[in-house]
């Protein structure tokens, strides 16, 4: 899916797939909020969770990562 030019019904969608799918592999999602980036003219889903701040970014990521693949959510990754 090219998240470029999204709807908000799109939006809504992916958003419930993606809490759905984090947290699944038990990570907590503080908040969630959508950004439009002119630079990458993309939408972008920010997460924010206290496991970076307890597991490292890196970890966090990978977690993330293999979330949305086992839930079959195509996402660009900009972490």
């Amino acid at each position: 899916m090219i998240w470029s030019n999204l709807t908000d019904e799109q939006r809504k969608d992916i958003e419930s797939k993606v809490r759905v799918a984090v947290r699944g592999v038990g990570m907590p999602i503080t908040t969630t909020r959508w950004a439009y980036v002119d630079g990458l003219q993309q939408w972008q889903l920010l997460i924010a969770t206290t496991w970076i701040d307890q597991k490292g970014r890196e970890t966090t990521n990978r977690a993330l990562t293999d979330a949305l693949r086992k839930a079959n959510i195509d996402a660009p990754m900009n972490g």
